[in-house]
């Protein structure tokens, strides 16, 4: 079966228009992500090219030829596609039984999470307990559960919970992280909020490596900015995502997922991804870290709060991109100088990526993006 997926560029215009013409109470921007999520869900699950073919394949008594020779199929399918509609219920359960999992999906708590800016404390207990078993246990570990008087003075979350929660990359960690930040909102933690969402864009940019995620990365990165990282920020300092392309990211990551595996003959299952990922992010791996570190911006200005922070933030980025890409062979960033020259004698770059070639990444000094 063909397992390509639709013309990037056209969906991607169609998508944007769906959220763009998204303005209602219940229908948003998330509405339209969750349900272009479900469909593109279906369709790489069952290995086919088109919304038709999906409804040729789930419903074929619906499709039958008119008496003018034309052919009478359901139009929703496509909207289905592009989110500018969802599914009833009954369709849901229909495609459950042939997709299993498609139904969390679309319906998954994270949705309705992100459509909070914020929490009390009972909405958190709330939200937690609507969560996979294994993130229930990271978040209400039984030693912080004995004296809630010292959760509420205490940090709302430990390292060895963000990393845990980094291992188990998906929608419900996003979740719980989201719920993290929320909650850390509230108890005046500014610094922590801040830390959370450095996690939360590392573990978008690993769930954006497997389907459906990954056809909708730029509209995906763009929704968490609106709902979450535009509201927090630390001594001026907060995230933007539109300082650089996300989608490039998620393909350099790929790239270095990808390395690893062969250099360490490891095999293609899913569970294997988080956990390589989070070995690429170790302090060991300063290249890597560089190359997709989170953008701080300062928040009034767009910038990094000092100019010299932010020329050596993104001097780190670029040798970490050229490292993974192995366009320098230097083990160590050498002097910012010394980098500052190099970029300058250097022409952009286009780099074929991906299977038979299909995408470039565009290097120009500190930026890089990726076309299809």
């Amino acid at each position: 079966m063909n397992r390509t997926p639709p013309s990037a560029g056209s969906f991607s215009v169609r998508l944007q228009k769906s959220i763009e013409s998204a303005k209602g109470p219940r229908k948003d921007d998330i509405y339209v992500i969750s349900n272009a999520l479900w469909f593109e869900m279906i369709r790489s699950e069952l290995g086919l090219p088109s919304a038709y073919a999906v409804e040729h394949h789930l419903e074929p008594h619906a499709i039958h030829p008119k008496g003018d020779g034309t052919v009478k199929h359901d139009c929703n399918w496509a909207k289905y596609a592009i989110g500018d509609r969802g599914p009833r219920n009954a369709r849901v359960e229909k495609v459950e039984i042939e997709v299993p999992g498609t139904t969390r999906l679309l319906k998954h708590p994270l949705w309705d999470i992100l459509r909070k800016p914020s929490l009390s404390a009972l909405e958190t207990e709330i939200w937690i307990r609507t969560l996979d078993g294994d993130i229930q246990a990271i978040l209400l570990r039984k030693n912080e559960q004995r004296n809630q008087n010292v959760m509420a003075r205490g940090p709302v979350v430990t390292k060895v919970q963000l990393d845990m929660l980094m291992r188990r990359a998906g929608l419900d960690a996003l979740a719980a992280l989201v719920i993290l930040v929320r909650k850390a909102t509230r108890l005046g933690q500014s610094e922590m909020a801040l830390k959370i969402c450095d996690h939360i864009y590392q573990v978008l940019l690993i769930t954006c490596l497997l389907p459906p995620f990954r056809l909708l990365v730029r509209e995906i990165f763009d929704c968490f900015q609106r709902r979450v990282f535009s509201g927090i920020q630390h001594n001026d300092v907060g995230i933007d995502v539109a300082a650089f392309d996300c989608k490039a990211f998620v393909v350099l990551l790929d790239f270095a997922v990808r390395h690893t595996r062969n250099k360490q003959q490891l095999g293609n299952l899913k569970k294997d991804l988080a956990r390589i990922c989070c070995e690429l992010f170790k302090v060991r791996n300063i290249h890597v870290n560089f190359a997709v570190a989170a953008p701080h911006v300062n928040v009034a200005m767009r910038t990094c709060r000092f100019s010299n922070d932010l020329e050596n933030a993104d001097l780190n980025r670029a040798w970490g991109i050229r490292k993974i890409l192995g366009l320098t062979i230097e083990k160590l960033p050498f002097s910012h100088q010394k980098m500052r020259q190099s970029l300058a004698a250097e022409k952009p770059l286009e780099i074929p990526f991906g299977s038979g070639g299909v995408g470039v990444l565009y290097l120009h000094r500190q930026s890089i993006r990726y076309l299809p």
